[in-house]
């Protein structure tokens, strides 16, 4: 009972935080709508090229030229329109980031104004400047991840429609390696995070131990304090690189069993469709089309627990604003 409401506080949390950085964004609508519409589209174009890829290469083994050189044409066309696409996501990308980083920036540094003078002395400066320097970015960064994230996640359901309209034994497998993918990363997402919230704690406070230091040098020469105090940053950075450390272990360690996993679910589907074929049960060009999307079947999840953990880490950020 109590673990669900523990999740039940944190995805209201997250949604309070959302609320809360919501105006940011809305500075400027009219990137933001070029933003998300340039996204949408950009993904759903790159997903459907293969498809017809797949297409220009049955047609091209089977001699049928015209048709080749007609969906030839149209995916090079399509491509072409995704470039352009491309270069104004880019450019109203630019223009949101640039705002919203520094009208929060901005804010922060007004609101210190409003603290009361007990909290400033208690509180170390190294706080205060990672506010400035750091927040401000990880709430548009985990903005940006969970715009690429879901952009990227819409264009890989399309993949899985597809595979489901081509076979739909397939589009099972398909089904059940990405829930076996989304838990491997669910578990191991939990695990970095974890790691990571304490290294950032560490970073805050040798931040301050550092400041304090440099404003009151001569004060630690004379104390004869020197050597302790170099001995306790250096502590805390080693402190730091194990946590560091720590969390780049597990990312990578379930980087490899989800890779893994990946790999034994993309044999599966790529044999059964060759079986496919030699039974009459699929023709050749819906094996090309499975193949040219292999290392996108299984991603769709990802992306999704991708956008988890950025959200989680804009959470990080976003109360402390």
């Amino acid at each position: 009972m109590r673990n669900k409401d523990t999740k039940t506080n944190k995805k209201s949390n997250t949604w309070i935080n959302v609320k809360k950085c919501a105006p940011y964004f809305l500075i400027d609508k009219k990137s933001l709508f070029i933003l998300m519409i340039t996204s949408i589209l950009t993904a759903l174009i790159n997903s459907y090229i293969p498809a017809l890829t797949g297409h220009v290469l049955d047609f091209i083994t089977n001699y049928k030229l015209n048709e080749a050189l007609f969906y030839l044409t149209l995916a090079i066309l399509l491509a072409i329109f995704s470039d352009y696409l491309r270069l104004l996501l880019n450019r109203a990308f630019v223009k949101v980031q640039n705002i919203v980083v520094e009208t929060i920036r901005k804010d922060i540094i007004a609101s210190f104004f409003n603290i009361e003078n007990k909290i400033l002395v208690k509180t170390s400066s190294g706080v205060f400047i990672s506010r400035i320097q750091q927040d401000p970015k990880s709430v548009f960064n985990a903005f940006a991840s969970v715009r690429r994230n879901m952009s990227t996640l819409l264009s890989n359901f399309f993949v899985i429609f597809y595979i489901f309209y081509l076979n739909w034994i397939l589009g099972i497998i398909v089904v059940i390696g990405t829930i076996a993918v989304y838990v491997i990363e669910k578990i191991g997402m939990r695990k970095y995070i974890a790691y990571q919230k304490s290294y950032n704690d560490k970073w805050e406070n040798n931040s301050g131990t550092i400041n304090e230091g440099i404003k009151g040098v001569q004060d630690i020469k004379l104390l004869n304090i020197v050597e302790y105090f170099k001995e306790k940053i250096n502590g805390n950075i080693d402190e730091m690189k194990e946590e560091s450390l720590n969390a780049y272990k597990v990312d990578t360690k379930y980087e490899l069993l989800r890779d893994i996993t990946t790999d034994i679910f993309i044999f599966a589907i790529v044999f059964l469709s060759i079986m496919f074929v030699k039974f009459d049960v699929m023709s050749i060009s819906s094996v090309i089309v499975v193949f040219m999307y292999r290392n996108r079947l299984f991603e769709s999840v990802l992306y999704l627990a991708w956008s988890e953990r950025s959200l989680k880490e804009f959470s990080l950020a976003a109360t402390r604003i």
